[in-house]
């Protein structure tokens, strides 16, 4: 009997972590799927590239990660990109 309850538990996915990126990260992690650069995605956002570099860290921190690679592979996970 326990090894049925203990068989069940393992079966059940893991909870996904909730994420609340604001509407405007939502549109630089787009723009970060897309363009090479952070000066590219500056210029198709039409803002500084260091306002771009602030929402980038803080994507990051949202994700739990510490570099782009890293950030997109973790919002594909969760389904933001």
């Amino acid at each position: 009997m326990l090894d049925d309850v203990a068989q069940l538990r393992l079966d059940v996915p893991e909870p996904v972590p909730l994420v609340h990126l604001t509407p405007r990260e939502r549109v630089v992690l787009e723009h970060l799927v897309v363009h090479d650069t952070l000066p590219a995605v500056a210029a198709a956002l039409t803002v500084s590239v260091n306002t771009v570099k602030k929402q980038t860290l803080r994507i990051y921190a949202k994700l739990g990660v510490n570099e782009r690679g890293a950030a997109l592979r973790r919002a594909r996970e969760l389904g933001l990109v």
